[in-house]
């Protein structure tokens, strides 16, 4: 089993989340998503009223992610145009899962915004203690939270 909270802290640690008067602490936005519905945005990322709000934003976009299959490694860094809707097979066991891979997904933290999706791939990876090249959707995810 993975955890999202970890996944969730993961992210907010590579954020800056935790450093005293950092952006994301600012915005209540511990995974500095640049935007969130209609929340305003402040410095280039979306500005939540509350840091439940901004964690339940951040939950939200993991899960999403999860739930295309998206490998590690594209979750940070995006996708080409890979999508298809269907079955992945699990190459470490016989797991199969539905999932729907999007056509293009430009990646949480991509190159092309001066980011190292790489290292944020493999920092995250090692924390949550999940393959970097394995489909995310073909873990069983517990909310520590819910416990569900």
């Amino acid at each position: 089993m993975a955890s999202l909270g970890a996944f969730m802290d993961a992210i907010a640690r590579m954020e800056g989340f935790y450093k005293s008067g950092s952006r994301a602490q600012r915005n209540n936005n511990p995974g500095n998503l640049r935007s969130w519905g209609s929340y305003p945005i402040d410095g280039g990322y979306a500005k939540f009223p509350t840091l439940d709000i901004g964690w339940n934003a951040l939950k939200s976009q993991i899960r999403t992610n999860i739930n295309r299959c998206l490998t590690m490694y594209e979750f940070f860094a995006g996708t080409a145009d890979v999508g298809h809707t269907g079955y992945v097979v699990d190459p470490f066991g016989p797991v199969e899962r539905m999932g729907t891979r999007p056509q293009k997904y430009w990646g949480y933290s991509p190159a092309a915004d001066s980011n190292d999706p790489i290292k944020y791939a493999e920092f995250v990876a090692g924390l949550v203690n999940v393959d970097k090249n394995r489909p995310l959707c073909l873990y069983i995810w517990v909310d520590i939270v819910t416990g569900k």
